[in-house]
Order: C-alpha cells, then sequence, then structure tokens
C-alpha cells in the first residue's frame, strides 16, 4: 500500500483492539487511532470511515490485501488449476512509518528496503524462509 494510508470501517475495526509497536527511534510518531483515542465513532460506537495513518491501518491495509490474494488462490483451487499454476507476491519496497523519523521509501533504511517476496507452486520448496537478499 502506498500514503495515503486509509482503511475501512471494517479493516480498521480488525485491528482495533491490537497493540502495535512505536517506530524505531521515534516513539509516538504516527501512532495508531487506536492508541491516540483518534478513531472516528457514530454515536453507536461503531468507527467510521476512512481511518487514516498509523502502523495499525497500513497492516489493516496488508492484511485485506492477503485476503484478496487468498480469494484468487482459493478461485484458482476450485477451478482443478492450482497445481499448474506458480504464483508470486512481490513487493517494489518497504515503508518506514515512521522509523527513524521518516515516513515513506526516501531513506533507505531497513524498513524502506526490505521487500516481501513470496512463491508457491508445483516445484516450489514448501515452508522455506530466506533472510537475505534474492535477485
Amino acid at each position: 500500500p502506498h500514503p495515503p494510508i486509509v482503511s475501512t470501517s471494517r479493516m480498521a475495526a480488525s485491528v482495533m483492539e491490537r497493540q502495535w509497536p512505536d517506530p524505531i527511534n521515534n516513539p509516538g510518531f504516527m501512532r495508531c487511532p487506536q492508541q491516540t483515542q483518534k478513531f472516528k465513532l457514530n454515536n453507536q460506537g461503531q468507527i467510521l470511515p476512512p481511518q487514516i495513518d498509523g502502523r495499525c491501518n497500513y497492516a489493516a491495509e496488508l492484511e485485506n490485501l492477503d485476503a484478496l490474494m487468498f480469494s484468487i488462490v482459493k478461485h484458482v483451487e476450485e477451478m482443478g488449476e492450482l497445481d499448474n499454476t506458480i504464483v508470486i507476491v512481490a513487493g517494489d519496497h518497504g515503508e518506514n512509518l515512521g522509523d527513524n523519523g521518516a515516513s515513506g521509501k526516501g531513506m533507505p533504511w531497513h524498513a524502506a528496503v526490505s521487500t516481501p517476496l513470496f512463491i508457491m507452486g508445483p516445484g516450489i520448496r514448501h515452508g522455506r524462509v530466506h533472510e537475505g537478499p534474492v535477485s
């Protein structure tokens, strides 16, 4: 996800009760709305959309993307084609989310340069985790 970090009511509710760590070397920057009481609520106490910024809403966006990807993979499986399909999910950059006072990807710190790479399918060893660079 790219800024602005916006999550729907449902997405924000999914992370409402979780505790999220402060950014590295910058406590309090981009704190999650539920930790600073900034969620907008209606008169029934329900979260109103959209919810903007914060590490937790970034996580809520990622969880939503995960669910969408799962639905695609599930559909491929239901079609009987999962054994003939290689799935590759990659990110182009990470996100500082307040680490060292930075947001976005502008500074080459670990959070900004670390990107996910997920590969699954026939001939791909299950459960392997590689922590180093890939090319």
